[in-house]
């Protein structure tokens, strides 16, 4: 069986994508967050009794991969693990996305400046 992803983790990694949460109508808030970034939207199961649970997690991956061009796979990963690898940090120029490549590079570089 696949891993289900969790609404917390989906959180994590649309946030770190520079994705926001939208008011949602009360009827559907129950069982669905909408989220956007620019024109796109896409919805975070968040209940797991929620109608159709599997296929609307199927549906946020596919929606994902297609918009990053990665393999599905790679996006239900990051969104089964996005809380143990994805956090958000300022950098230069306003963007506060950045990948776990690069975050691990400014951990490394940040630990060698506090190195005396």
């Amino acid at each position: 069986m696949i891993e289900q992803p969790s609404p917390e983790g989906a959180r994590g990694y649309l946030r770190a994508l520079g994705w926001t949460p939208k008011v949602e109508r009360q009827d559907v808030s129950s069982h669905f967050e909408l989220w956007s970034r620019g024109s796109r939207e896409v919805l975070i199961p968040t209940s797991p009794s929620g109608p159709d649970l599997q296929r609307r997690w199927d549906e946020l991956v596919s929606d994902l991969a297609g918009l990053t061009l990665r393999d599905a796979s790679a996006i239900r990963d990051d969104l089964t693990h996005a809380a143990e690898d994805v956090f958000e940090v300022r950098v230069p120029g306003g963007s506060t996305a950045v990948s776990t490549d690069a975050a691990r590079i400014i951990l490394i570089e940040a630990r060698e400046m506090f190195v005396v």
